[in-house]
């Protein structure tokens, strides 16, 4: 039975909102006259604004551009965490079985947002299911730029997958393939200094890291920790070099480092990066992450009280998130802390909570676990 990976880190996020329509990819200043350039520059910065262009994006009269704002509007919904109208957008969009090339990439961009959608719900099933409705898309598109970043895109969803059912090395297969087709593939050459493709690559390295982090809690050997923190650093270098300055880039690093720095019992260390951190935005994911890590260092430093208190802010700014796999470890938290203060009922409690949704989850890894190897074995036989 696979073991499912309980620490689902920062989430990762493609700017793959940028490859559904030619305008947006190659866009890197801000032009104030163009809708479709505003939803782009602000896909990743504020997200009221976000929703109003994209809602004016759907009065377009070209119906790819119309279709593209409905996808829009989806990815807000999807980034405040309110998966169920996103997925009924999105089910709008893939829906419509069009020939034209702008429709087949708005339904690759809809699959794509899918995946994301039930990859976080763990629903990894139905998650491996858009992949598999997206290779067969895919496979209809011309070979150019485009198919080629499609198609790294989901060998990354695919890694992802992977990382989740625990087969990490077979994840930085996938991954690495990726960063060599970057480094090698001249059909890339024309885009190394585009946003999108800094943002992939840097992605990329982030995923590997966070494999390295994965594969040292399993085999406890320092050297997964040493290389974490080089694709960590090769993913935040990537990502600095966007244009304009994306300010969510240095807290996601420094997020990173607290990672590294816990792994490596320096707890002083990542509780002051996590207090040095600045949010102009007031983050919602930052703070979550912040409480999930102040939990755990607390514990670690035999501070109870104050672990109690961010594992209790941790569970009420997860109602929004909805971290599954963050919250099993919080309820771990709650379990372990409340029977060293000999509460056994509370303690209690909390360890049913685990044991229930660690199942829920157990389970739906073995159904999508029987359906990779399914598919790859299928592959091979053609």
């Amino acid at each position: 039975m696979p073991k499912i990976n309980t620490s689902k880190g920062v989430i990762y996020l493609f700017i793959f909102i940028s490859l559904s329509h030619p305008k947006i990819n190659s866009q890197i200043n801000f032009d104030k006259n163009t809708n479709l350039k505003k939803v782009g520059y602000f896909s990743k910065r504020d997200n009221d604004s976000l929703f109003h262009y994209a809602r004016k994006l759907q009065k377009s009269k070209n119906p790819c551009n119309a279709d593209f704002g409905i996808i829009t509007e989806a990815h807000a919904y999807y980034r405040v965490g309110d998966y169920f109208e996103a997925e009924k957008k999105l089910n709008s969009i893939i829906l419509k079985i069009k020939a034209e090339i702008c429709h087949k990439r708005n339904r690759i961009n809809a699959l794509n947002r899918l995946f994301w959608i039930k990859k976080h719900q763990n629903k990894y099933k139905e998650a491996y299911h858009y992949l598999l409705i997206a290779d067969t898309l895919i496979n209809t598109f011309k070979k150019d730029l485009y198919s080629y970043k499609i198609k790294s895109t989901f060998k990354s969803n695919k890694a992802l997958i992977k990382t989740e059912l625990n087969l990490h090395n077979e994840s930085n297969n996938l991954l690495l393939e990726i960063i060599s087709d970057f480094e090698k593939n001249n059909i890339y050459k024309s885009q190394k200094l585009s946003n999108n493709f800094l943002l992939q690559k840097a992605s990329t390295f982030n995923m590997i890291g966070d494999n390295h982090l994965n594969l040292y809690d399993k085999h406890l050997d320092k050297k997964y920790i040493d290389s974490a923190d080089i694709y960590y650093l090769k993913a935040h270098l990537e990502s600095k070099k966007v244009v304009p300055k994306l300010e969510s880039s240095d807290i996601y690093y420094s997020l990173r480092r607290v990672k590294l720095n816990m792994r490596r019992s320096k707890y002083n260390k990542s509780l002051n990066i996590i207090n040095n951190l600045t949010d102009k935005n007031h983050n919602e994911v930052l703070k979550l992450h912040s409480s999930y890590f102040k939990a755990i260092i607390f514990e670690k430093t035999n501070q109870l009280d104050s672990s109690l208190h961010h594992s209790y802010n941790f569970v009420k700014l997860n109602k929004k998130q909805k971290n599954h796999i963050q919250l099993i470890k919080i309820h771990q938290i709650f379990s372990r802390v409340y029977s060293t203060k000999k509460e056994i009922d509370s303690a209690l409690k909390y360890s049913n909570l685990t044991i229930k949704n660690l199942k829920k989850i157990k389970d739906e890894s073995n159904n999508v676990f029987i359906d990779v190897y399914q598919n790859e074995y299928n592959m091979a036989l053609k």
